[in-house]
Protein backbone atom coordinates (compact mmCIF):
# COMPACT_ATOMS: atom_id res chain seq x y z
CA UNK A 1 0.00 0.00 0.00
CA UNK A 2 1.42 3.89 -0.97
CA UNK A 3 1.26 6.64 1.12
CA UNK A 4 -0.85 8.94 0.18
CA UNK A 5 -0.49 13.11 0.86
CA UNK A 6 -2.80 15.96 -0.21
CA UNK A 7 -0.33 18.33 -2.25
CA UNK A 8 -3.96 20.71 -2.76
CA UNK A 9 -7.47 20.33 -3.01
CA UNK A 10 -8.93 17.52 -5.24
CA UNK A 11 -5.23 15.84 -5.99
CA UNK A 12 -2.87 13.70 -4.17
CA UNK A 13 -0.30 11.57 -4.78
CA UNK A 14 0.93 8.19 -3.86
CA UNK A 15 4.29 6.56 -3.44
CA UNK A 16 4.26 3.11 -4.40
CA UNK A 17 7.63 1.14 -4.84
CA UNK A 18 9.80 4.06 -5.16
CA UNK A 19 7.57 5.46 -8.27
CA UNK A 20 5.75 8.83 -7.44
CA UNK A 21 2.22 8.85 -8.69
CA UNK A 22 0.15 12.08 -8.72
CA UNK A 23 -3.71 11.80 -9.56
CA UNK A 24 -4.87 15.13 -10.73
CA UNK A 25 -8.29 14.63 -10.45
CA UNK A 26 -10.03 14.20 -14.29
CA UNK A 27 -6.25 14.55 -15.90
CA UNK A 28 -5.80 11.37 -14.85
CA UNK A 29 -2.59 9.42 -13.39
CA UNK A 30 1.23 10.85 -14.15
CA UNK A 31 4.29 9.13 -13.62
CA UNK A 32 6.61 11.96 -12.17
CA UNK A 33 10.48 11.15 -12.68
CA UNK A 34 12.57 10.09 -10.03
CA UNK A 35 14.55 12.96 -8.11
CA UNK A 36 18.07 13.38 -9.36
CA UNK A 37 19.45 14.18 -6.29
CA UNK A 38 21.02 11.76 -3.13
CA UNK A 39 20.63 12.22 0.56
CA UNK A 40 24.02 11.85 1.90
CA UNK A 41 27.00 13.60 3.55
CA UNK A 42 27.42 17.41 2.78
CA UNK A 43 31.14 16.71 1.22
CA UNK A 44 33.93 19.06 2.92
CA UNK A 45 35.03 22.05 1.41
CA UNK A 46 38.84 21.91 -0.71
CA UNK A 47 41.45 22.46 0.80
CA UNK A 48 43.50 25.53 -0.62
CA UNK A 49 46.83 24.79 1.25
CA UNK A 50 48.50 22.56 4.16
CA UNK A 51 50.86 24.20 6.83
CA UNK A 52 52.03 22.74 10.48
CA UNK A 53 52.56 25.00 12.92
CA UNK A 54 52.07 26.00 16.95
CA UNK A 55 48.69 26.49 18.40
CA UNK A 56 48.02 28.17 21.66
CA UNK A 57 44.54 28.96 23.10
CA UNK A 58 43.18 31.93 24.61
CA UNK A 59 39.26 33.00 26.43
CA UNK A 60 37.44 31.22 29.14
CA UNK A 61 38.38 31.31 33.03
CA UNK A 62 41.88 30.33 32.85
CA UNK A 63 42.30 33.19 30.57
CA UNK A 64 40.10 36.57 31.31
CA UNK A 65 42.35 39.21 30.51
CA UNK A 66 41.95 38.71 26.64
CA UNK A 67 38.18 39.23 26.87
CA UNK A 68 35.62 37.44 24.52
CA UNK A 69 34.87 40.04 21.60
CA UNK A 70 36.88 39.42 17.87
CA UNK A 71 38.24 42.09 16.15
CA UNK A 72 35.06 42.89 14.36
CA UNK A 73 32.48 42.87 17.53
CA UNK A 74 31.99 38.82 17.30
CA UNK A 75 31.12 37.48 20.69
CA UNK A 76 33.33 34.24 20.43
CA UNK A 77 31.07 33.03 23.71
CA UNK A 78 28.14 33.10 20.96
CA UNK A 79 30.69 31.30 18.15
CA UNK A 80 32.85 28.88 20.01
CA UNK A 81 34.04 27.38 16.41
CA UNK A 82 36.61 30.83 16.26
CA UNK A 83 40.43 31.28 15.66
CA UNK A 84 42.88 34.10 15.62
CA UNK A 85 45.39 34.94 13.33
CA UNK A 86 48.33 35.82 14.65
CA UNK A 87 51.23 37.97 13.87
CA UNK A 88 48.20 40.71 13.80
CA UNK A 89 46.41 38.54 10.86
CA UNK A 90 49.72 37.38 8.61
CA UNK A 91 51.06 34.57 9.97
CA UNK A 92 48.63 32.54 7.95
CA UNK A 93 48.93 34.55 4.80
CA UNK A 94 46.81 37.40 5.60
CA UNK A 95 43.24 34.99 5.34
CA UNK A 96 39.69 37.13 5.17
CA UNK A 97 37.66 38.12 7.78
CA UNK A 98 35.61 34.08 8.41
CA UNK A 99 37.77 32.21 6.37
CA UNK A 100 37.31 28.67 7.16
CA UNK A 101 40.46 26.77 8.89
CA UNK A 102 40.58 22.67 9.58
CA UNK A 103 42.56 21.98 12.74
CA UNK A 104 43.91 18.81 13.11
CA UNK A 105 45.42 17.78 16.58
CA UNK A 106 46.13 14.36 17.58
CA UNK A 107 44.13 12.13 15.25
CA UNK A 108 40.93 15.22 16.01
CA UNK A 109 39.67 17.75 13.96
CA UNK A 110 37.43 20.94 14.07
CA UNK A 111 36.58 23.42 11.55
CA UNK A 112 36.90 26.64 12.67
CA UNK A 113 36.32 30.84 11.14
CA UNK A 114 38.35 33.38 11.84
CA UNK A 115 37.02 35.84 13.97
CA UNK A 116 39.89 37.32 15.48
CA UNK A 117 43.47 38.24 15.39
CA UNK A 118 46.70 38.59 17.66
CA UNK A 119 50.39 39.39 18.22
CA UNK A 120 51.37 35.86 19.03
CA UNK A 121 54.11 34.63 21.01
CA UNK A 122 57.22 32.37 21.03
CA UNK A 123 57.17 29.23 19.13
CA UNK A 124 57.44 25.68 19.84
CA UNK A 125 59.92 22.87 18.82
CA UNK A 126 61.36 24.98 15.89
CA UNK A 127 57.48 25.80 14.67
CA UNK A 128 56.02 29.21 14.89
CA UNK A 129 53.16 29.99 16.95
CA UNK A 130 50.42 30.76 13.88
CA UNK A 131 47.01 30.37 15.72
CA UNK A 132 45.22 31.06 18.67
CA UNK A 133 42.11 28.99 18.95
CA UNK A 134 39.37 29.05 20.99
CA UNK A 135 38.99 27.98 24.40
CA UNK A 136 36.12 25.84 23.70
CA UNK A 137 37.50 24.63 20.21
CA UNK A 138 40.67 23.38 21.54
CA UNK A 139 39.32 21.32 24.49
CA UNK A 140 37.43 19.69 21.30
CA UNK A 141 40.72 18.68 19.82
CA UNK A 142 42.60 18.16 22.98
CA UNK A 143 44.91 20.91 22.80
CA UNK A 144 45.74 21.69 26.14
CA UNK A 145 48.93 24.89 25.62
CA UNK A 146 51.19 25.19 23.12
CA UNK A 147 50.96 22.39 20.87
CA UNK A 148 51.99 21.57 17.23
CA UNK A 149 48.50 21.51 14.96
CA UNK A 150 48.61 21.01 11.01
CA UNK A 151 46.12 23.79 9.66
CA UNK A 152 44.43 23.34 6.23
CA UNK A 153 43.11 26.38 4.86
CA UNK A 154 39.71 25.63 3.43
CA UNK A 155 38.26 27.17 0.36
Amino acid sequence: MGVFVTPRKGNWADATHGTLWVYCGPRGKRQLPRPSYTVGVKPAPPIVRTLVGAASYFGGPADPGTGHIGYRGDDLNVHPDSFAELDMGTSLGGLAYGAAVRVVHNGKSIILYKRDIGAGGGGVGGYARVIDLWYTAAQKIGCTGLDIVTIQVLR
